[in-house]
């Protein structure tokens, strides 16, 4: 075991490109196209708010891989007195999430606003 270990030291392994995993998965890539207009057709206000977060959600989940993962809607904290609306675990380890302190979760606020 100690040998195995020992020659996979230093030898990290980058994620999976989304185009990998859809071909191992035999799935189509992310169409990144049709993610953005899921949310930009949506209105403002409570009619379409559960869709709007499920659609953020799903753009986010796939432009922000392999850095944020396991998105949980709808987190409850404080005693399940406050929800956020999605939260993501940080694996960042290069680039913009990864900073020099880097959170263990990112909390992408998905609010929208009524039309003034």
């Amino acid at each position: 075991m100690k040998e195995y270990k020992d020659s996979k030291e230093g030898k990290k392994r980058p994620p999976l490109s989304l185009d990998k995993i859809a071909e191992i998965e035999n799935t189509s890539p992310p169409d990144w196209d049709r993610l953005l207009a899921d949310v930009i057709k949506l209105k403002p206000g409570d009619e379409d708010a559960d869709r709007y977060e499920k659609a953020i959600e799903a753009l986010f989940t796939a432009m922000f891989y392999p850095s944020l993962s396991n998105p949980i809607s709808q987190h409850k904290i404080h005693d399940k007195r406050k929800r956020i609306d999605i939260t993501y675990t940080n694996r960042a380890s290069t680039g913009f999430f990864s900073l020099d302190c880097p959170p263990l979760s990112v909390f992408p606020d998905s609010h929208r606003m009524q039309e003034l």
